[in-house]
């Protein structure tokens, strides 16, 4: 895992010689450890915005939010995706890429956390980044003892953008809280990474699952490549 500290190839050499092993052979593996990405700090560019404030707003397996700034004052949140490289940063990556893709033919759709601005690169060692309008997470926006009708309001609104979307074909699957936010005095639905629509190449290996478990709909865990993924979306948003 990234240990969230900036050092260089690390080499490891395991020998087994004749005294210690009765194998007449030696036997000689070379493993090496792939550098992570340094980590963020505030006053980094990222194309017209720099990144702001004391410590990032979030993050997870795949990434890290800052908030950021643009020179005239406008401000977002940025999602850098980590760079590395392998078969599974060349799988991230092309998730990060079919967000954008979803996000940039979908401007303005109500209900979605809008796209501001992105960066993709092809190397899955470079750093891929994407910008949205600052919004506060749901349970945040709810407080520790909502209203029954706060939060009803709240689930109804996720579920007619929902709805909206399986019309045009699109489903999210990957419902969960920290993927709901409040954006002014709107709900929206956010972190479109497992997104799956019409023209979308598909990308998942079979027998990989889809999802946070807590949250995962039973047919998807039986068999994510078959199961219908808009009934799914109303499993999860009711498990929410």
């Amino acid at each position: 895992g990234w240990s969230g500290r900036s050092e260089p190839l690390a080499t490891i050499k395991v020998i087994h010689v004749d005294d210690i092993s009765p194998v007449t052979a030696r036997i000689q593996t070379r493993c090496t450890r792939v550098a992570p990405m340094p980590p963020i700090r505030a006053g980094q560019h990222f194309g017209k915005w720099v990144t702001i404030g004391d410590a990032r707003l979030g993050g997870g397996g795949n990434g890290v939010v800052w908030r950021v700034q643009t020179a005239d004052g406008q401000s977002g949140a940025i999602k850098v995706l980590y760079s590395r490289s392998g078969r599974a940063d060349i799988y991230r990556l092309g998730r990060f890429k079919d967000e954008i893709s979803f996000l940039t033919a979908h401007p303005g759709f109500p209900g979605i956390l809008p796209l501001l601005d992105s960066y993709i690169s092809d190397d899955p060692r470079d750093r891929s980044w994407y910008i949205m309008p600052v919004a506060i997470p749901m349970v945040e926006a709810l407080g520790n003892d909502p209203e029954p009708s706060t939060v009803i309001a709240a689930i109804t609104e996720i579920a007619e953008t929902l709805a909206a979307l399986v019309t045009e074909g699109v489903t999210h699957r990957d419902i969960k809280p920290d993927n709901l936010f409040k954006l002014g005095d709107q709900w929206v639905v956010g972190d479109f990474g497992l997104v799956t629509y019409p023209e979308k190449d598909p990308r998942t290996e079979h027998g990989r699952r889809l999802g946070p478990i807590e949250f995962m709909a039973p047919e998807m865990r039986e068999d994510a490549d078959r199961a219908t993924p808009g009934p799914a979306d109303i499993w999860a948003l009711s498990k929410t």
